[in-house]
């Protein structure tokens, strides 16, 4: 018979293996695999060791077991038998004979939780660890507030995304706790509302990349939300939203915009999301942490068409930079040095494009393009903290000589690129030059205000003697005029 302290003993230990068994029988999980017996009672004990089995039937179980569940062969709970076990998801059940008061252990099935392996969002600018609290009294608070006050300066106002780990790296949802995790509260797990009445002991970290921006565009459409989460995702295409929308979504816009509902921008719902101008943004479930989208609203940039700047004598295309660390760099001073004798000293207009042959504002990046400097793209400017990759090419025509004439006017620049352009008409200017141009002016000159040819500003301009000149914002690719001075040829009449 056993003394009173080993009774206690076995007491406590029963305890303890019932509890356990209570936690993991009561563990959530949406996949598990079939159940499995490998060993009868050998010699030593009943062996069901992940590492067994997983040779044993081999594709059948997962790397990475969330939890495992076990049984006596007839169904009832492993621990009804009474031995002393060790069990846990990465080693399986063990039962030694020598460790069990009647030297024989009984035989055990086991099965495994296999639920899809979390992983973190994508980020590119993650905080440390932290872990705050050690399950409290009422559970585990790992607040953003909290954390916030207890680590000035490390964490950034507004996250975009949570990432959370068991303290033993396993992720958060293999603890089979119910709790709420969101960028902008933290993590918290109450006790109460646990099946077994405790937490587990939680880590997070915080997604701090830059604040996303939306892009540079003129036009915008209105908001659209078509889909509100649906069975498999949220599904906000630019094919639905223009079929749903007729005529209020131009055919090819050059960027897309996208929130949560609540105004917040898209990657701080922490989803795997497809976004681009030319889908529109679509949100699976089955590819998030938890199962479940956010619900978005999108809107996409319908600024003019881009089209290329008149040009008589075009070279061919240049991609020199291939996205590199700092970004595309299509200079037309580094062109001109790996392309000897091929661009002209004084291109009159630059045209550009994606790779794909869309034009170089469906990127949507921000960048610095002119005839005189080239393309110029740098990562840090930009939302997402990389540029796309650009080609280029230069308008060649020849040098704009100004025509034959014995009696130049003087030069006028009268407007300085007004709400609508530059309106340099021989009308206004005689008006507001009086006497000083004659009635019939026979040729017209123009230039910019820095003394280059006016072709070089590559602008779609109006120019002639009898109107003068007149370029449209509206009319430009980037919607908006370079300022020109004109002058007019008086010679007397033959």
């Amino acid at each position: 018979m056993l003394s009173l302290f080993g009774q206690r003993m076995l007491f406590s230990t029963l305890l303890l293996v019932v509890s356990l068994q209570i936690a993991a029988s009561q563990t959530k999980c949406t996949k598990w695999t079939k159940w499995y017996n490998r060993d009868t009672q050998t010699g030593t004990g009943d062996w069901e060791t992940l590492k067994d089995l997983r040779k044993e039937n081999p594709g059948q179980i997962c790397e990475k077991p969330s939890a495992i569940d076990a049984q006596l062969l007839d169904g009832r709970p492993y621990t009804a038998g009474g031995d002393k076990v060790t069990i846990s998801p990465t080693t399986g059940l063990i039962c030694k004979n020598t460790d069990q008061n009647d030297k024989r252990c009984n035989n055990y099935k086991v099965r495994f939780c296999c639920d899809p392996i979390v992983v973190a969002p994508e980020c590119n600018k993650w905080t440390g660890w932290y872990d705050r609290d050690n399950v409290s009294g009422t559970g585990d608070w790992e607040t953003l507030k909290d954390l916030r006050k207890e680590n000035p300066g490390q964490i950034c106002e507004q996250p975009s995304a949570i990432d959370a780990q068991l303290l033993d790296g396993r992720p958060y949802t293999a603890g089979g706790d119910k709790v709420t995790i969101n960028p902008t509260t933290g993590l918290i797990c109450i006790n109460k509302n646990q099946n077994d009445g405790s937490c587990n002991d939680y880590k997070v970290r915080f997604c701090c990349d830059p604040i996303v921006v939306a892009p540079e565009c003129n036009k915008w459409t209105g908001w659209y939300d078509r889909d509100n989460v649906s069975g498999t995702g949220d599904w906000e295409t630019l094919e639905d939203l223009r079929k749903e929308n007729p005529g209020q979504i131009c055919e090819k816009p050059s960027a897309i915009d996208a929130q949560l509902l609540d105004g917040r921008p898209y990657t701080a719902g922490g989803d795997k999301v497809t976004i681009n101008p030319t889908t529109g943004l679509i949100c699976i479930n089955k590819n998030q942490n938890d199962g479940s989208c956010n619900d978005y609203k999108v809107r996409f940039c319908c600024d003019p068409i881009v089209v290329a700047p008149e040009c008589n004598k075009w070279t061919g295309w240049y991609d020199r930079d291939n996205v590199s660390g700092t970004g595309d760099w299509e200079t037309l001073k580094d062109l001109r040095k790996e392309n000897p004798g091929q661009i002209c000293e004084k291109p009159s207009a630059i045209d550009a494009q994606l790779l794909d042959g869309r034009p170089y504002t469906a990127g949507g990046d921000k960048v610095t393009i002119n005839p005189t400097t080239g393309l110029i793209c740098i990562n840090k400017n930009q939302n997402d903290g990389s540029c796309n990759d650009y080609k280029v090419r230069f308008c060649c025509d020849p040098i704009v000589v100004a025509p034959e004439c014995n009696k130049w006017t003087g030069w006028y620049d009268r407007d300085n690129v007004s709400g609508t352009g530059d309106w340099e008409t021989l009308k206004d200017l005689r008006k507001e030059n009086p006497g000083q141009i004659c009635e019939k002016p026979s040729a017209i000159d123009a230039q910019l205000l820095d003394g280059r040819p006016y072709t070089a500003g590559g602008d779609k301009v109006t120019i002639n003697p009898t109107t003068g000149l007149i370029c449209i914002n509206k009319n430009q690719n980037d919607g908006s005029c370079n300022d020109y001075k004109v002058r007019f040829c008086c010679d007397p009449r033959k």
